[in-house]
């Protein structure tokens, strides 16, 4: 029984973490998501941090497919959809890796 518990909790544990990996920011839940909302995270960022965000959020792109969520609505009153978040957070974390070489 303790093999099948532990590779339950294995599996369960890299879904979690996929989900969370995944997860589009939602700017009421914390100021976290507000900053990456707004891509003001990547400042505080190294070579090696940024990359792995690149990934992450190539991951992201892929796995929307072709639902575009609407993640906020800007204070201009446009709607702001992941595809397009996803697109300018993409072009800034290429434009500091960069310059961080």
């Amino acid at each position: 029984m303790k093999p099948l518990l532990a590779s339950l909790t294995k599996t369960r544990r890299v879904f979690k973490g996929l989900k969370d990996a995944t997860a589009l920011p939602d700017p009421m839940r914390s100021f976290e998501d507000y900053s990456m909302l707004n891509c003001k995270d990547l400042a505080d960022m190294d070579k090696l941090t940024l990359s792995r965000e690149k990934h992450r959020s190539e991951l992201m792109f892929l796995l929307l497919g072709d639902s575009d969520h609407v993640i906020t609505v800007t204070p201009e009153g446009q709607l702001l959809t992941a595809r397009t978040w996803l697109t300018r957070r993409l072009e800034l974390i290429n434009r500091a890796l960069r310059e961080a070489v």
